[in-house]
């Protein structure tokens, strides 16, 4: 029996970034990939203009979802996720469509997927001044990677890493419904592992922060890491079955 493979990309508002992205997919690993699935949430113009001159060109098999207002990044990763656990997919990985994270180690996940020793597995960013990674953005990354590494003990390099994929059998343990719309999505997964005892794995991945790439300015940033404590607290609190947030709970 053939394994499904989706590779879910989410994009927003991007130039030709978007197309030198797609063409870095190895021709060779492309072979695994079943469907590469585009949420473009209601970019302008001119990126739905390239990804649909890109599709039409491609040998690759598309799905785009081209949504009539923004879902948020939280929003557009969770209706990947339900697609896939719809459609029987067997993986799911997230590539994102500005050039962030390296379609060159896609193969490298994918094969810590099909090991089957884990329930999530992702590319974490090194060399962050090299790669270009805002100053704002290093210190806050350091320093929250740092606290969540204490109330999560999984030992990754880094904790806000988009470059992840899962099996689907985990997808579907989690309250997808229930997650966050935003970036938050990111913390909110880790804690249900954490929290329901999964495994989780990362290797390191070069950092690429160039133009086009997208990224959250310094307000949403600083907000976001202050909901992360949220979360945080909610996981800690888990463990007594104290957590105020019913998201938190264990899977019976």
């Amino acid at each position: 029996m053939n394994t499904k493979l989706m590779i879910f990309v989410p994009v927003r508002n991007l130039g030709s970034i978007f197309n030198k992205t797609l063409d870095r997919i190895p021709k060779k690993f492309s072979k695994n990939i079943s469907l590469i699935l585009i949420n473009d949430n209601n970019s302008n113009i001119q990126t739905k203009k390239i990804i649909s001159n890109y599709i039409s060109k491609s040998n690759l098999n598309f799905k785009v979802n081209f949504f009539d207002k923004n879902k948020g990044f939280g929003g557009s990763k969770k209706n990947a996720y339900l697609y896939a656990i719809e459609n029987n997919f067997d993986y799911v990985i997230c590539l994102h469509g500005d050039g962030q994270y390296p379609p060159e180690k896609l193969e490298i996940l994918y094969e810590m997927l099909l090991s089957n020793k884990y329930d999530m597995v992702q590319g974490s960013r090194t060399n962050y001044f090299k790669g270009g990674m805002p100053i704002y953005k290093i210190i806050s990354n350091k320093v929250l990677s740092i606290i969540e590494n204490f109330f999560f003990n999984f030992n990754l390099l880094e904790y806000h890493s988009g470059f992840r994929g899962y099996p689907i059998k985990t997808l579907k343990t989690l309250n997808l419904n229930n997650l966050s719309d935003d970036h938050l999505i990111t913390a909110e997964i880790l804690a249900l592992l954490k929290i329901n005892n999964l495994k989780v794995a990362d290797f390191p991945i070069e950092t690429i922060y160039e133009q086009g790439s997208s990224s959250m300015k310094f307000i949403p940033s600083l907000l976001y890491g202050i909901k992360v404590f949220y979360v945080l607290i909610n996981c800690f609190l888990s463990k007594y079955n104290l957590n105020f947030d019913p998201l938190y709970n264990k899977n019976k």
